[in-house]
């Protein structure tokens, strides 16, 4: 269990503190072109390059396009370090959706003054992947899960920091089945993790996933469909997000052990 976790750690902390730098080492692509745009209330830093992949016995070429955005004018707290008040990263294949996520971020001393993004770290993470993501990025496709959004999203993650060394993490998917009227149901997993570190880097523990089925808690499924489609609007227009604690509280209540804590950033 605790080398499980220490993958888990190893690839989270990469992923946060560096993440066009673990983007491009854990999917192994090749970086041909890179820059930055600034134009309006955003500045987003881009990546292009390709990927490789064997299919059946064939190698075949991706176009790979990384974008990660955040505010333009950058937030500072009282010991003036720099912080993104939250942060888009998306990618592409061509002009198809791989993966894309939006964090709402806390505020942490600087590990490097060169970059602000080191100042941040996520207390709300939304993610969504695609099917196209698993083929090409992963290299693999498990055909029992099947796409649920109009964009072709067959997998969502959200994370929520609970106290200050608590956060849940609630994934949707749809499960194919077979010979019913309705060829698919969804189903949501959750669990709570537990750290040894206020700046949640090093897991130590985590309940079981439970499992959830839409119609059980209509509450709980209608805020959650409502935030995503206000994230993938976040997403789209690269702004701030906002969420109401009542949405929260509805959130949570699909893991009973966590309505023991307050929804909080690290601070």
């Amino acid at each position: 269990m605790m080398r499980i976790f220490l993958i888990i750690f190893l690839f989270f902390n990469v992923l946060i503190f560096n993440p066009v730098y673990s983007f491009a080492k854990i999917y192994n692509i090749k970086w041909t072109d890179s820059g930055f745009n600034h134009s309006g209330p955003y500045i987003q830093i881009y990546k292009k390059g390709f990927k490789k992949v064997n299919i059946n016995g064939k190698l075949n070429k991706y176009n790979i396009t990384y974008l990660l955005a955040f505010p333009g004018k950058k937030n500072q707290n009282e010991k003036n370090w720099e912080c993104r008040a939250w942060t888009v990263e998306e990618s592409y294949n061509d002009n198809k959706y791989l993966n894309k996520a939006y964090s709402l971020n806390d505020c942490l001393p600087c590990l490097d003054k060169e970059s602000g993004y080191l100042c941040s770290y996520p207390y709300f993470k939304m993610t969504f992947r695609s099917r196209l993501n698993d083929q090409i990025l992963l290299e693999k496709e498990d055909d029992k899960y099947s796409e649920f959004m109009d964009d072709g999203t067959n997998y969502v993650n959200l994370s929520i920091n609970l106290s200050s060394r608590e956060r849940i993490e609630i994934i949707e998917r749809s499960i194919k089945i077979k010979g019913i009227t309705k060829p698919f149901k969804t189903l949501f997993g959750s669990r709570i993790v537990k750290y040894n570190t206020k700046y949640r880097q090093i897991p130590s523990e985590s309940s079981e996933i439970k499992s959830l089925d839409d119609d059980s808690n209509l509450l709980f499924f209608y805020v959650f469909e409502r935030l995503k489609e206000n994230v993938n609007l976040a997403i789209e227009n690269k702004n701030n997000l906002k969420i109401r604690e009542k949405d929260i509280k509805s959130l949570l209540s699909i893991e009973p052990s966590a309505t023991i804590y307050k929804f909080q950033t690290r601070d």
